[in-house]
């Protein structure tokens, strides 16, 4: 049954692209009209060559141009997403987050507590930066304190809720990933 298939196939492709396939080379034919002159009795043969100078075409060409530009977009994309993650890796790396939940990790020989740590210090980091940038923003439309007095207002505000909400994601990653152990059997 498997040769029959493989005959049937190969007997089909063989037809089908002889087919479809060219006889002879149209491009370079010499077209020859039969062309009647309504005053003369005498038929007249005009030999027309082909002209290639205007032999392309314009859909192939945007299809190209269309590739083209997914190619541009996508090399520029990807160049943009490993530009983030270098400068979140160099921005871990400064602040010292990144050492210290490895170290951390390391110390109490405990991958969990160094996840926990770099979950916690991230947010923190993160919630003090985007408070302060925030309450800058309310207070430089509302003119309410000082530029000095809502920058520290906002770091301390930021520092306290990026620390709860590191907590709360640790301990949220901790129930979820032992749920889908238990869901995968997987110790």
């Amino acid at each position: 049954m498997k040769q029959l298939f493989l005959v049937l196939t190969f007997l089909f492709c063989v037809s089908h692209f002889t087919s479809l396939a060219q006889t002879r080379d149209t491009t370079a034919q010499i077209v020859a009209t039969p062309i009647r002159d309504t005053l003369k009795t005498t038929a007249t043969t005009i030999e027309k060559e082909y002209d290639e100078s205007n032999d392309y075409d314009s859909g192939l060409f945007l299809i190209g141009l269309t590739g083209l530009g997914l190619i541009i977009i996508s090399v520029g994309a990807g160049i943009i997403v490993a530009l983030i993650g270098f400068f979140l890796l160099f921005t871990f790396v400064s602040v010292g987050i990144l050492s210290t939940s490895i170290i951390i990790g390391l110390q109490k020989k405990s991958f969990e507590k160094g996840f926990k740590i770099f979950i916690v210090s991230t947010s923190t980091f993160a919630g003090t930066l985007l408070f302060a940038i925030i309450f800058w923003a309310i207070n430089h439309i509302m003119h309410w304190f000082k530029t000095s007095t809502a920058l520290l207002t906002g770091a301390a505000f930021g520092l306290v809720c990026g620390f709860i909400l590191g907590l709360l994601v640790s301990y949220l990653l901790k129930k979820l990933s032992t749920y889908f152990k238990g869901k995968l059997h997987l110790f």
